[in-house]
């Protein structure tokens, strides 16, 4: 597994998105930390939890339907919603290849598994089930901004999560992986949300990604990257990425022996003072 994090922030008045990974990839059998984590897609960037193989599988689905949307300018002026349905047409695509892969070991055509799906009894729920179970080994986090040739003042953030075979659209922040409940935890701790500036957020992820390090299926390798929309039309790509050198990566584990949790092992209670009745 892993640990995948993004939230919205601003500097200054500008969006930006701060995404955070560990570098741990896994097989069945083992795993290791040498994985880089952001994928560039067409107007997002990926972020994956899961076997890496199957991750990469639908990343490409997504990568491909991205890329088919924006040339039939598909991708302009949507609505919450309708950028959500977007999100959730890839997972059908590739839910339909596992059914077809697996009905093919039956002699059966995807068309013949749906006209004749009341007469295959269990095969039809053994099929869907492993198509189910499949998709909900994958967990995604997509990273972008709404409008394609914005200014960075007026660009608004978007942040989806694929998680248990669908899609959902989040505000402020997201997290998928085997930390993602402690992440989680921690960055409502923190209040985190959209209007809180760069600064305080890049810490707040930081922190949330200790925490996730509770988890042994995560990575204590760390990968920290700053989100942008692009500022003109001349800029080669659909987003400004900078990753946090090591020298701010030092200053983060400064601040979070500062202001992270203490061991209270000092902590004691006055010999006059009456705890209980």
């Amino acid at each position: 597994m892993t640990l995948c994090i993004a939230a919205a922030c601003k500097e200054g008045e500008a969006s930006r998105i701060v995404l955070c990974t560990d570098e741990m990839v896994s097989t069945e059998v083992s795993s290791s930390e040498t994985e880089f984590k952001l994928v560039h897609l067409p107007r997002f960037i990926g972020m994956f939890s899961g076997f890496t193989s199957d991750a990469r599988e639908l990343l490409s689905i997504y990568e491909k339907y991205l890329s088919d949307q924006r040339s039939n300018n598909g991708l302009s002026n949507l609505s919450a919603h309708e950028w959500l349905e977007k999100f959730r047409a890839p997972i059908r695509v590739r839910k339909k290849a596992h059914i077809e892969h697996l009905l093919a070991g039956h002699g059966l055509t995807f068309k013949e598994y749906a006209d004749r799906s009341d007469k295959l009894g269990d095969l039809r729920k053994e099929v869907w089930q492993e198509a189910e179970n499949r998709a909900f080994e994958v967990e995604l986090l997509m990273t972008g901004f709404t409008e394609e040739k914005s200014q960075a003042l007026s660009a608004s953030h978007l942040i989806c999560r694929v998680i248990r075979g669908d899609a959902e659209v989040h505000t402020n922040f997201a997290c998928i992986g085997a930390g993602r409940e402690a992440a989680e935890q921690s960055l409502h701790r923190r209040e985190q949300d959209s209007y809180v500036q760069l600064a305080q957020t890049l810490y707040h992820v930081y922190e949330a990604k200790r925490m996730g390090e509770q988890s042994p299926r995560v990575g204590k390798r760390t990968t920290l990257a700053v989100m942008g929309p692009r500022i003109d039309e001349k800029d080669l790509t659909d987003y400004r990425l900078g990753i946090v050198r090591m020298e701010g990566m030092q200053l983060l584990e400064n601040y979070y022996r500062q202001y992270g949790p203490k061991p209270t092992r000092d902590l004691s209670i006055p010999s006059d003072f009456k705890l209980y009745i």
